[in-house]
């Protein structure tokens, strides 16, 4: 992987994307403020949960708990009952427990709105999603599919520009998906885009999402949609991207 001053190869994405609306805008932000609209299909890979341990002094009794105004988190001590620490759960299994849709706008929003008054008991007992990076597993894999998918194996890869602000750190890097998870782990931040020199497909890790966008051909879709590692939703041009998507009714 080489740095790479050609800024011009970040310009199709730059431009292609629509300018992002101001706070609160009641359409929030659409998926075309962070990728440019010109792929088949798109597919929406949910970052990984774990059981984390409970943070909370176990030796507290009920009464002690109730005292210093620690809920007990019943919900969430049920969704990960038996399991050991850093076992996975897919967000379709905390959507189901939690009565949340598992559908293409979801995020960890809802999962919180659902756990009121007590949105704390989700960091108290599950680690992630993780802002704005696929974890080593993840990544590896998402290079896997794309390697079996395009019909080029040079890329260009830009992290992010504001936790670089004040640095000199290069933040667009030329390279091979082969080199993908070597290149993740040299920094805290995965890279927030990545795409082939024709620009077949395009991956978005915004730093501020809990969830990776991929834009690309069907096939490719389709195999992500199938992979047993990435947990994917196929998802809608017409889709928002932000926090405040409104959470949908449950069929009655």
């Amino acid at each position: 992987m080489k740095n790479t001053t050609e800024t011009s190869c970040f310009e199709w994405i730059r431009t292609g994307r629509q300018q992002i609306p101001p706070a609160n805008s009641p359409g929030g932000v659409p998926l075309a403020c962070v990728l440019p609209l010109k792929f088949e299909r798109y597919a929406k890979i949910l970052h990984r949960l774990s059981v984390s341990e409970d943070r909370i002094d176990p030796s507290l009794t009920r009464e002690e708990l109730a005292i210093l105004e620690i809920p007990d988190c019943i919900l969430i001590k049920q969704l990960v009952a038996s399991k050991p620490k850093g076992t996975r759960i897919f967000w379709s299994e905390a959507a189901q427990h939690l009565e949340v849709p598992y559908s293409q706008e979801i995020t960890p929003e809802w999962f919180s709105r659902s756990l009121a008054p007590n949105p704390q008991c989700w960091p108290r007992f599950i680690d992630g999603p993780a802002d704005g990076v696929l974890d080593k597993e993840e990544s590896s894999e998402l290079a896997s599919i794309l390697a079996k998918n395009t019909t080029q194996s040079a890329c260009n890869f830009r992290h992010p520009e504001i936790p670089f602000i004040g640095t000199d750190q290069t933040i667009l890097f030329e390279g091979s998906l082969e080199e993908v998870p070597e290149f993740f782990a040299d920094f805290q931040f995965g890279p927030e885009y990545w795409w082939p020199h024709d620009h077949q497909w395009c991956v978005c890790s915004d730093y501020d999402l809990t969830f990776t966008i991929v834009g690309g051909s069907s096939q490719l879709i389709t195999a992500l949609l199938r992979s047993e590692v990435l947990e994917c939703i196929e998802i809608s041009s017409e889709i928002r991207v932000d926090d405040l998507a409104p959470m949908p009714a449950r069929p009655e």
